[in-house]
């Protein structure tokens, strides 16, 4: 090259026709001021690259695509571990403070610092990916109930470091968990306890399985399993045994608990995920892009979701009282788990208190959590096909009286 670079390429003819290409394999040296500075590739390393990439073409593969997939895989490896408090640190560093911290970048500079402490005091040595819009929820709702605007004037400045950080080559790839949160809770009314009635489990069920995947499967999953709606979202191929222990182990990564969680393979949660598409080379299995990404956008879905119900509700009413009047009181995705728990109990002695934990993956207290370190895996492979015919039972009966519901 004119600068001095000396650079070994392959020429790639395709097997159908069309224009060769070139494809660089890397740097033999570089001549400078008449002075040769060794690169990477000898004459002989070159050769051997380029006849496996040769054999690599013949076979329909990119390397070099296989390259930029390694590097991601990598980025992504070595940013798992970054921890809360220093993407917060780099955050104000770089957006908020900057180089001159008397002339700060942003004017609100002390109040976001002020803010952002809210969330590193709970998370600090937390890796960031490991934040959820479940933690986010469970964080806020108790200001939200006495100070909404306060919760949300919180929430607005985690949300914008979370979008720098997407942008950010280190962080990348990075999901905003803050676009997953439920933000009517900003409106000062408590969701808390709220808890699904049999009825609204049936209007529930009913127009998740009419939901395509892949949310319908997500919410059929959420009501089976019990977990957190990110727990779920983001399960990949490789967290399921299909041959040997029939499990689903979820890794700490992406647990709250931050321990691994292992959720038995029962006959109604197997046939769900057997019926699940997977792409070649799939990694996500809830996905729009062919498995390359798990999917996001649940505010959106559980909005769409929230309206099927009503408008079932509306026709049922129309269909017994010839109008068409009544709505549900609002609900979160974070309610099916509460729900999930609480129909447990309702089953009396058939699941011990202890494996009902266990199923949702809650730490033992103390000085129990410290020593007793059983996962009751078979215990909750007996107790989920039991949460399954509960389930049936309640959603085998039609929707009641229709006066439990509000009138609009």
């Amino acid at each position: 090259m004119p600068s001095g670079l000396i650079t070994f390429a392959l020429l790639v003819r395709p097997q159908r026709g069309g224009n060769a290409s070139r494809r660089r394999l890397g740097d033999y040296g570089r001549v400078k001021n008449g002075m040769f500075k060794p690169g990477r590739l000898t004459l002989k390393d070159a050769r051997k690259l380029a006849a496996s990439w040769n054999v690599k073409f013949q076979m329909g593969v990119d390397p070099k695509a296989e390259e930029r997939d390694a590097a991601d895989r990598k980025r992504a490896e070595q940013q798992e571990g970054t921890a809360f408090q220093a993407m917060v640190d780099h955050y104000l560093k770089k957006r908020v403070v900057g180089s001159d911290p008397t002339n700060p970048k942003m004017r609100r500079a002390q109040e976001v610092r002020q803010q952002l402490r809210v969330f590193a005091d709970a998370w600090a040595k937390r890796p960031a990916k490991s934040i959820t819009a479940d933690d986010i929820e469970e964080l806020l709702e108790p200001k939200a109930e006495k100070h909404p605007a306060m919760a949300r004037n919180l929430f607005a400045t985690l949300r914008a470091m979370f979008n720098w950080a997407s942008r950010k080559r280190e962080y990348r790839p990075l999901l905003n968990p803050c676009d997953s949160v439920d933000t009517e809770m900003f409106s000062g009314k408590s969701s808390r306890r709220r808890v699904l009635s049999h009825d609204e489990l049936r209007l529930f069920a009913r127009n998740v399985q009419r939901l395509p995947y892949p949310f319908g499967t997500l919410y059929q999953l959420l009501l089976l399993t019990g977990l957190r709606l990110n727990e779920v979202a983001r399960a990949k191929w490789a967290e399921f045994d299909f041959d040997n222990h029939m499990v689903w182990e979820i890794p700490n990564t992406r647990m709250k608990s931050k321990f691994p969680h292992v959720v038995p393979l029962t006959p109604d949660i197997l046939e769900i995920i057997k019926s699940i598409p997977k792409p070649k080379k799939a990694t996500f299995v809830l996905s729009t892009t062919a498995g390359k990404s798990p999917i996001s956008g649940f505010s959106k879905a559980k909005a769409r979701l929230a309206a099927r119900m009503e408008r079932s509700l509306r026709a049922l009413a129309r269909q017994r009282c010839g109008s068409g009047s009544g709505s549900i009181p609002r609900w979160t995705n974070h309610d099916i788990r509460r729900t999930f728990r609480t129909e447990l109990s309702a089953m009396g002695n058939a699941i011990a208190h202890e494996v009902r934990e266990a199923l949702l993956a809650h730490t033992k207290k103390g000085i129990v959590g410290t020593y007793d370190q059983y996962q009751y895996l078979d215990e909750k492979r007996a107790a989920l096909p039991l949460w399954s015919n509960r389930l049936r039972e309640i959603l085998s009966s039609p929707v009641g009286s229709l006066e439990n519901f509000e009138r609009k």
